[in-house]
């Protein structure tokens, strides 16, 4: 069983410093007015939320405890973070703050239901 997820913000944070990060995909624009410009240079990690979109984050709910981390991903009694990330899009498209593409552009980019569960792999 998954224990659940919590949101966790991460200021200032640098994807070249991850090491299996293999592509980054454009996804829409944002206004700027909306994202909190970054006070320093170091990593900065919580769930204190600076700017619309971070506090907009905070009405999504994270992942619930107790998913069977062996079934296929259904989005209603199994979900990961990319199904949360779909949520939170969805909200900003709502709220106006992000353009609807951005759902397909990330939708088309989402792993198949079945990647990364344990016991699994993609195709079987």
């Amino acid at each position: 069983m998954l224990a659940g997820f919590q949101l966790e913000i991460k200021h200032d944070y640098e994807c070249d410093t991850v090491q299996d990060l293999n592509e980054l995909v454009h996804i829409g624009y944002v206004n700027p007015d909306h994202v909190h410009p970054p006070s320093s240079s170091k990593l900065r990690q919580g769930d204190n939320p600076h700017g619309r979109l971070e506090r907009e984050a905070l009405k999504v709910p994270p992942l619930p405890n107790g998913q069977n981390i062996r079934a296929p991903i259904d989005g209603v009694n199994t979900r990961r973070c990319q199904e949360w990330t779909m949520e939170y899009l969805s909200h900003l498209v709502a709220k106006g703050l992000v353009h609807s593409s951005t759902l397909s552009i990330v939708q088309e980019e989402r792993d198949a239901p079945d990647f990364g569960i344990f016991g699994q792999t993609s195709g079987s």
